[in-house]
């Protein structure tokens, strides 16, 4: 689904990928920034995700305002290591996403985060390393 090219930064090449499973779509970002974003807003017009993996751990350089008002997720998953020496995630991302009312997942907050779809349900539990599995919804 990356519409990025061979010249790009080894990040911007990032495998994008779309799935939709019972109804419920998510999008997988990889690494890429908002120039990537803007292609695939491009490419994919009137693209809508229920679920995004919101790239680069919540960079500043990703997940721009056009992105999200495009797709409009309803729950954004955040893969990022506590205390990381570059500060993600962003401050800037995640009050981009709070202001859409988008339910954050983090992994240096909840851990492992597991969704699990059903055709009948989604739901998202997660893991504390030597805890026992919680579910959220």
């Amino acid at each position: 689904m990356n519409p990025g090219q061979a010249k790009e930064s080894r990040n911007n090449r990032s495998l994008v990928l779309f799935v939709k499973i019972h109804g419920h779509s998510f999008l997988f970002t990889g690494d890429i920034d908002q120039r990537i974003e803007a292609r695939i807003i491009s490419h994919y017009p009137g693209l809508k995700v229920d679920n995004l993996k919101v790239a680069h751990h919540g960079s500043e350089t990703s997940t721009s305002s056009s992105f999200l008002n495009e797709i409009n997720p309803q729950t954004a998953f955040i893969s990022v290591g506590e205390n990381n020496r570059y500060n993600h995630p962003s401050t800037t991302v995640i009050e981009r996403l709070e202001e859409r009312r988008t339910d954050i997942y983090q992994t240096d907050r909840q851990g492992g985060i597991m969704v699990i779809i059903t055709p009948e349900s989604k739901r998202i539990s997660t893991v504390f390393p030597k805890d026992d599995i919680r579910d959220i919804k």
